[in-house]
């Protein structure tokens, strides 16, 4: 079972995401909880959660501590871990109980594809997941109409367009033309590292700091894909 890339997503997925949803299970069938709780991701995969110290969530994991966490950050695959929990010392926000779930099995996507947990462990998050949730909103927010010229002026016959995501190696776009809706993707011409890489014509738009013209107003620099 070896899917290095689904696994760089998952891992990208996970430390993208700062709330999911954590099922606890009670020692009768069929008894189990599901709770909104706050993440924390780590470099080894594992992932940290806070529950208040009488949440039903919390008592469950303490009499039995396995649990399942689901994770659909904006622009990113849903991810469902499943593991051991084991409580850690200290308390967190109002004396809430901390709690490390250690990942045994990884399912990602709509389709729970399943992926083998040490290829998980050792998968590293794509370089540009802590900006990508900047990039797109400036980008959707300042660049759309330009980035849908660039579309159009490279032979695609769009009307409205979504930057859905960015990752390392480029951008991926939904597009709404008069008959269809398109997914298309943008490859950078080398993967990058940072943003500080990317060619100056993709620099222009992709960078939240590119002192462009506030949204409406008029852009006349060149998107070139």
């Amino acid at each position: 079972m070896h899917r290095p890339d689904v696994a760089l997503q998952a891992r990208t997925s996970v430390a993208a995401a700062r709330v999911g949803l954590l099922t606890t299970y009670a020692r009768r069938p069929a008894g189990q909880t599901t709770t909104t709780v706050s993440v924390r991701a780590h470099a080894d995969g594992t992932v940290d959660v806070q529950l208040g110290r009488d949440a039903v969530g919390a008592q469950q994991l303490l009499a039995r501590p396995v649990a399942t966490l689901e994770l659909t950050p904006v622009g990113h695959d849903l991810v469902l871990l499943h593991g051991a929990v084991r409580r850690l010392p200290g308390v967190g926000a109002s004396g809430a109980l901390l709690f490390r779930l250690d990942v045994a099995a990884v399912r990602v996507g709509a389709a729970a594809v399943l992926i083998d947990e040490h290829e998980y462990a050792l998968a590293t998050p794509d370089p540009l997941s802590a900006d990508a949730p900047a990039v797109l909103q400036h980008l959707n927010g300042t660049h759309a109409d330009a980035l849908a010229a660039c579309l159009r002026a490279n032979g695609h016959p769009v009307g409205f367009v979504h930057a859905t995501e960015l990752d390392s190696a480029g951008l991926t776009v939904t597009a709404v033309t008069t008959s269809s809706v398109d997914t298309i993707r943008l490859l950078f011409p080398q993967p990058i590292t940072a943003l500080s890489q990317l060619p100056i014509r993709w620099s222009l738009v992709l960078h939240p700091r590119c002192g462009c013209p506030a949204p409406g107003a008029p852009d006349e620099r060149r998107c070139e894909p």
